[in-house]
This record gives structure tokens, C-alpha cells and sequence, in this order.
């Protein structure tokens, strides 16, 4: 076997600790059958990529600069936030957007003071019909309706459910339990002239009367300013019903006063 040949003292790797020379190149062997050895590079290795061909995170610690870089990133929840001169001005600003607001929500609210009121008086006379309008109802059904038949605040609901009863008990042979009912409404349609556009101008009054936004306040202002006088009442029906109504409206004051609801404070009183 052929003996290996020390390399020469210039071919020699470098074996001192600490050195960054690059070992040259061995070679073993006979010049006819030199193995050459090639030199180990201080390269690193290549960083593994990730299957979607992007490189594993860098562990090596970062130098300074890379933290006071993340540091003051604007992502970053270490950053600083703004000083206090910029906190200041910022609080200043949203204090000033607050009073401002407050103070246009003021001056809208004072700038509508004759809407108000115009709501309130309409609401007022709105009550005073809707209460003659119940208040006429109610007589009507007492005068014509036995007393069994009559649920107060249930049934009748209105004129027509009263029509409505009659015709019922009439037509099943039942008129034994209306005790004449038939005959009272017919004596008193016919002497007051009663036709449809009256019952609509109840209706009409009674709606007027539940669609109050805030009625204990209404019916106090009431009872201190008005009355169920006749003048009332006439203002209460043209304020509140359409000028289809007008008329008839006019009319079912008149019964209302006629039969007693309604009180003529205008004429003197009469001598005892």
C-alpha cells in the first residue's frame, strides 16, 4: 500500500484557535493519485424556508437598534403616546365641541316657544270635545239601553254599537231584553235629527281626546281655565274636527246644550 505524503508546510490547514484564514486544501497521496480535499467554508448554512417559501424566524438577538426600532413603531403598544401639551389641546377641543352642542340644543329649544304652545292649546280643546263627546254618548245610552246591557268603559263603544245591538236582539226575537230600546232611539233620532255625520263627529272628538300626549297635564290646565260652557264647547269642535264636520259639529253642540250638558254662561240667568 502506498503511504500518504504530509501535505508541504504551505498546503498545511491552519489549526491555530481563533484564526479566520481559510484552510487551504489537502492532498493525499502520490502526484499520480492526489485525493484533494477541498477546504471547509465558515458559510452558515442556508435558512430554512417554510413551506409557503418564506424563511423561519431570526432568533439571533437583535442589536440595539432593532428594539429602539420597535420601540417607536406607531403599531407598536410600547410606543409612546402623545405628549401632554397634544393631550391638552385634544381635551380643550372635545370639551369646546360639547358646549357647543349643548349651547345649539338651547338655543333650538327657545327658538320654539309658539310651537309649544300652539300644541298645548290644541291638546286642551282636543280634551274638552273628546269629554262632551263621552259625556253625550253616555246619556244617550242610558236613555235608550237597559241598565243590563250596558258594560261602562266596555260596551257600547259608540253609537253604532248601540244600532248594532238593537238590530241583533230585534232580529233573533229577542226584544223582550231591550225593553223598548228600539222605539227610544227611533223617538230620539227623529227628534233630534240624527244622521250618520253626527256619530262620525264623536268619533272624531273621542280620538282627538285619546291621542294627547300628556293628558293629568292637560286636565289640570283645564279645570282651572275652562269649563263645560256652550262657548267652550263650540271652539273645543272647530279646532278639532275637519271642514267636512264643521257643520255637523255645531249641531251635536247644540243637542249637547239642549238636553242639559252644556251651560250658556254668555245669557243672564233666569229670574227666580
Amino acid at each position: 500500500m502506498e503511504a500518504i505524503q504530509p501535505s508541504s508546510p504551505e498546503n498545511a490547514v491552519s489549526s491555530r484557535v481563533g484564526e479566520d484564514t481559510v484552510p487551504k486544501q489537502q492532498t493525499v497521496g502520490s502526484e499520480e493519485h492526489t485525493l484533494i480535499i477541498p477546504p471547509q467554508s465558515k458559510s452558515k448554512s442556508p435558512v430554512p424556508s417554510s413551506s409557503n417559501g418564506h424563511s423561519h424566524h431570526d432568533t439571533r438577538p437583535r442589536s440595539s437598534t432593532d428594539v429602539r426600532h420597535i420601540r417607536n413603531h406607531p403599531r407598536s403598544p410600547t410606543s409612546p403616546g402623545p405628549s401632554e401639551p397634544q393631550r391638552n389641546q385634544r381635551l380643550r377641543s372635545k370639551s369646546h365641541s360639547i358646549s357647543s352642542t349643548s349651547s345649539e340644543n338651547m338655543i333650538l329649544e327657545d327658538s320654539f316657544p309658539e310651537d309649544d304652545n300652539r300644541t298645548r292649546e290644541r291638546e286642551m280643546w282636543a280634551m274638552l270635545a273628546g269629554q262632551t263627546a263621552f259625556k253625550f254618548e253616555s246619556y244617550i245610552f242610558q236613555r235608550v239601553l237597559p241598565k243590563s246591557l250596558i258594560k261602562p268603559h266596555i260596551f257600547p263603544r259608540h253609537v253604532e254599537d248601540m244600532e248594532t245591538l238593537i238590530e241583533k236582539y230585534t232580529a233573533t226575537g229577542k226584544t223582550q231584553r231591550l225593553e223598548g230600546a228600539a222605539e227610544k232611539w227611533a223617538t230620539l233620532k227623529s227628534e233630534w235629527k240624527w244622521r250618520k255625520a253626527h256619530g262620525l263627529v264623536m268619533g272624531t272628538a273621542k280620538s282627538a281626546y285619546l291621542h294627547i300626549s300628556n293628558p293629568l297635564e292637560v286636565m289640570m290646565k283645564l279645570d282651572r281655565e275652562k269649563g263645560d260652557s256652550l262657548e267652550d264647547a263650540r271652539r273645543a269642535y272647530r279646532n278639532v274636527l275637519p271642514a267636512n264636520l264643521q257643520e255637523p259639529g255645531q249641531e251635536v253642540v247644540d243637542l249637547m246644550h239642549m238636553i242639559g250638558l252644556l251651560t250658556d254662561k254668555s245669557s243672564p240667568p233666569s229670574p227666580r
